[in-house]
C-alpha cells in the first residue's frame, strides 16, 4: 500500500521545543517535545498516556527570546 502524497509540508524544528501538556481543565498531564508541525497539526513526543479524542492545552516554550505560547490541541492518534 502506498502512502498518499502529503498535502502540507512538515517543519522539523532545528532545536528542541518543549511543551507542557495540560488537560482541558488545566490539570497537568506531562511534558513533551515538538517533533514536527504543519498547517494541519503537529507531532509531540511524550511519555504521557493521552487518549485519542482528548482535548488538551499545550504551553510551548521558546528560549530566545524567553516566551511561552498556549495552544488548544486535540489528540488524533497515539503510539506506544
Amino acid at each position: 500500500m502506498q502512502n498518499p502524497t502529503r498535502l502540507r509540508a512538515r517543519i522539523v524544528p532545528p532545536n528542541p521545543i518543549t511543551v507542557a501538556i495540560d488537560d482541558e481543565n488545566g490539570l497537568p498531564l506531562g511534558y513533551g517535545v515538538v517533533a514536527n508541525v504543519s498547517d494541519a497539526g503537529g507531532c509531540v513526543w511524550t511519555d504521557s498516556h493521552l487518549e485519542p479524542g482528548a482535548r488538551l492545552s499545550l504551553r510551548v516554550s521558546f528560549p530566545q527570546p524567553a516566551e511561552v505560547h498556549e495552544a488548544a490541541a486535540l489528540v488524533v492518534w497515539g503510539d506506544e
